[in-house]
């Protein structure tokens, strides 16, 4: 359950910036997007997405733009177009991390504020980056959720020690501060978080 997965905001709870010093999918649950479309729309949109998704992660040149895609079925663009949009810029081989984050910088301008659903999966793009992963951008993303209003959650966290364990040298401490963030924030470390920190050792 989508709700349940993002935790309620404590009294007081210490900013993720302010607590951050370092030096540098799921399912997106769609029930409330898909009041804006008929089902005949959602299902076109949901086939157009899955072929541009299967074509991307096929390519080995420049992404098509699948924003565009998903605009041309629906005829407009929603949190949801962006979403799916960036799913499929992260698992795309290889992944096309400034695709994403591009996405991001679009929605911005189109005044489509993301959710933690969508930094997440830029998150992911940053951690199946090549040859390493992009450290730096993942933490800022992490930091939007302050300037957002958002509470980070696992899936996010998680996400993100991943992106530690993935960079070349491997960023243990970062890793483990990271884990000191989802302990503060009440959260409960899954068995990726654990194995993301495992790997950040073993790549230390």
């Amino acid at each position: 359950d989508r709700a349940s997965a993002v935790p309620e905001r404590a009294p007081g709870r210490v900013k993720v910036r302010a607590r951050i010093q370092i030096a540098m999918g799921w399912a997106y649950g769609n029930d409330r997007h898909s009041k804006k479309m008929s089902s005949t729309q959602a299902e076109k949109y949901r086939d157009a997405v899955d072929v541009a998704s299967h074509g991307l992660s096929q390519a080995q040149g420049p992404p098509p733009r699948l924003i565009q895609v998903a605009h041309d079925t629906v005829g407009h663009r929603t949190i949801l177009d962006y979403t799916k949009a960036i799913e499929a810029c992260a698992a795309a081989v290889p992944p096309r991390v400034d695709e994403a984050l591009t996405l991001l910088n679009e929605m911005e301008e189109q005044g489509v504020a993301p959710d933690i659903i969508t930094l997440s999966s830029a998150i992911s793009a940053c951690a199946n980056a090549k040859p390493t992963a992009r450290v730096d951008e993942a933490m800022e993303l992490l930091h939007q959720t302050d300037d957002l209003d958002l509470e980070p959650n696992i899936i996010m966290l998680s996400s993100l020690i991943t992106v530690c364990a993935r960079a070349k040298p491997a960023q243990v401490d970062e890793a483990f501060e990271l884990l000191a963030i989802i302990n503060d924030l009440g959260l409960v470390p899954d068995t990726i978080t654990f194995s993301s920190l495992i790997t950040a050792c073993a790549n230390a």
